[in-house]
């Protein structure tokens, strides 16, 4: 018992000299910006068209970007399904997600996530870290 009481004085005292210093509502948004997060608002669901109206994949994207509001400095990016790993790699190098396309297809396959790039929109800074695109793309913590 004598531990537990000498602890939570140790850490009462550091509390006090330390002080409750936590970073600011705006620094928090922007690390979490930078490790991908997304408002509610800025996420574009794709769905299929009600009955009797048109629903080509043109359209629905139009439709997409309009309502995306994409923010300052961000990038919208469409995988379709079926997409290979390299063709995703060089539309993420071509809109500026990323530098080096060769890149994102090798660690994608070795880390065997090939397969696993999921398809819909994404909202990426430009200059992502791979990393951060691997983690958004394959589903991996987010």
């Amino acid at each position: 018992m004598t531990g537990l009481g000498l602890g939570l004085v140790v850490a009462s005292i550091f509390w006090i000299v330390k002080g409750n210093s936590l970073p600011p509502k705006a620094q928090i948004e922007a690390w979490a910006r930078d490790l991908g997060m997304v408002y509610r608002d800025e996420v574009v669901a794709y769905a299929p068209a009600p009955a009797g109206e048109s629903n080509t994949h043109e359209e629905h994207k139009q439709v997409a970007v309009e309502k995306a509001n994409v923010p300052q400095g961000m990038v919208l990016i469409e995988i379709k399904a079926g997409s290979t790993s390299e063709q995703v790699a060089d539309l993420l190098q071509r809109s500026g997600v990323i530098k080096d396309n060769t890149l994102l297809s090798r660690k994608l396959e070795e880390k065997g996530l090939a397969n696993r790039i999921r398809a819909g929109y994404y909202l990426f800074k430009a200059n992502t870290p791979v990393e951060t695109v691997i983690q958004r793309i394959a589903g991996l913590g987010f």
